[in-house]
């Protein structure tokens, strides 16, 4: 089955737990409606994980997109055979900006309960990537940067497209490659240049 629902463009973590007495050898999977749980094919589902200290619970972790309706199932998988959960109904879940940690209970029982953290609470941006650090300058010869992550709306895809700003000279043959910092500045500062937002593609 393709995956259905819409989505925003983003992905989110879901974290699945479950509880499964199981033999030696045993794989426990879920699987459902999206390509990364295997698109119903149990042997291409997500593989859940346990260890002697947390078992019967067995836990694992999938992206998924936002907003997406997933229906999924657990399985066993034991010497080339299935052991589906028992029951017509799927089980059901709708995807948001939040990270998820689904507590599902026990295999063919009831979910417990689904606990969210937002996105927005990701810790801030540093190093290089927030532009408090770079090569050959400080990061005040750039306007602009040193933004929090959370300052980013997370409802779209945001795509930077730009000559860099780099200063080109040759001596002795070799090329010289050195940073214009001015010219980043101006153009990072310039309010024409707004960054665009797209959904998913594909």
């Amino acid at each position: 089955m393709a995956p259905t629902g819409p989505t925003s463009g983003l992905f989110t973590t879901v974290t699945f737990k479950i509880s499964c007495e199981t033999q030696f050898g045993d794989t426990l999977v879920v699987t459902g409606n999206a390509p990364t749980l295997g698109s119903w094919k149990p042997e291409k589902g997500l593989k859940l994980e346990t260890n002697p200290g947390d078992y019967p619970l067995w836990t694992g972790k999938v992206q998924l997109h936002t907003g997406f309706s997933l229906e999924y199932k657990y399985a066993i998988l034991r010497e080339g055979h299935v052991t589906w959960e028992e029951g017509l109904v799927n089980r059901t879940l709708r995807t948001s900006n939040d990270l998820l940690v689904v507590n599902d209970g026990w295999f063919n029982g009831i979910r417990v309960d689904v606990q969210t953290t937002p996105l927005n609470d990701a810790p801030e941006v540093v190093g290089n990537a927030a532009g408090r650090a770079k090569p050959g300058g400080s990061a005040e010869d750039v306007k602009g940067m040193g933004k929090k992550a959370g300052e980013v709306p997370n409802f779209g895809v945001v795509i930077v497209a730009s000559v860099l700003p780099l200063k080109a000279s040759r001596e002795g043959g070799t090329w010289q490659f050195q940073w214009d910092y001015s010219r980043a500045g101006a153009k990072l500062s310039n309010p024409k240049r707004d960054f665009k937002y797209v959904g998913w593609v594909g």
